[in-house]
C-alpha cells in the first residue's frame, strides 16, 4: 500500500467535499461570504455544521481535542508528502468514482474543475 498513499490520501477529500452532510454548495458558500464582506464581519463560519462544531470547541476545548487526535489516527498518514506529484485522474478510486461523490463530479463539471 506504500505506493498508494497518494490514493488514500486523495479519496479523503472527494467524500468530504461533496457529502451533504460535510459541506455545502459553492453559490450558498459565495452568497455567505459576499454578505459577510458587505457587513464587514472579520470572521464567518459558513456550514451549520462548522458553526455547531466551533461552539462544541468553545465550550469542550480539551474534549474536541481528544475527538480530533482519535479522527487523526484513520486519516492517511503525511508520511513521503511531496516526494512526488500526482493529479486527482491519477489517484482515482472505485470510491472517489462511484454515487458517493456524484455531487461533487457535478459540480467540479459545472465549474470546470476538470483537473485539465
Amino acid at each position: 500500500m506504500k505506493g498508494d498513499k497518494h490514493q488514500a490520501e486523495y479519496t479523503w477529500f472527494p467524500l468530504m467535499d461533496t457529502l451533504p452532510i460535510t459541506s455545502i454548495s459553492a453559490r450558498r458558500a459565495a452568497r455567505q461570504i459576499v454578505d459577510a464582506t458587505r457587513r464587514g464581519k472579520a470572521e464567518l463560519v459558513i456550514s451549520i455544521q462548522a458553526q455547531i462544531l466551533a461552539r462544541f470547541h468553545s465550550l469542550f476545548p480539551g474534549l474536541t481535542a481528544d475527538i480530533m487526535g482519535i479522527v487523526n489516527r484513520f486519516l492517511p498518514s503525511g508520511d513521503g508528502a511531496g516526494i512526488s506529484a500526482h493529479r486527482g485522474s491519477e489517484s482515482e478510486t472505485a470510491i472517489t468514482q462511484s454515487f458517493l461523490t456524484l455531487l461533487g463530479q457535478r459540480a467540479s463539471r459545472t465549474y470546470n474543475e476538470n483537473g485539465n
